[in-house]
């Protein structure tokens, strides 16, 4: 086990990947409080987080096909 010391030594591969992932979410913590966390009326409705999941699933999609 090399540990940090070898990740930054050695060069591991996907620590950037994972460093700019965990970015990411760090960043969105407030939109995930708002639509999972929160237990008061502050919570986003359920209808609108189903909306915005099902419609970037769509326009992913379309982008995966038509941009071939």
């Amino acid at each position: 086990m090399r540990g940090l010391y070898g990740i930054f030594t050695w060069g591991e591969g996907p620590v950037l990947e994972l460093m700019l992932a965990s970015f990411a979410v760090v960043n969105c913590l407030p939109i995930y409080e708002a639509m999972v966390l929160r237990i008061d009326d502050g919570k986003l409705p359920k209808r609108i987080c189903f909306l915005a999941g099902l419609l970037s699933f769509v326009l992913t999609g379309s982008g995966y096909f038509f941009l071939k």
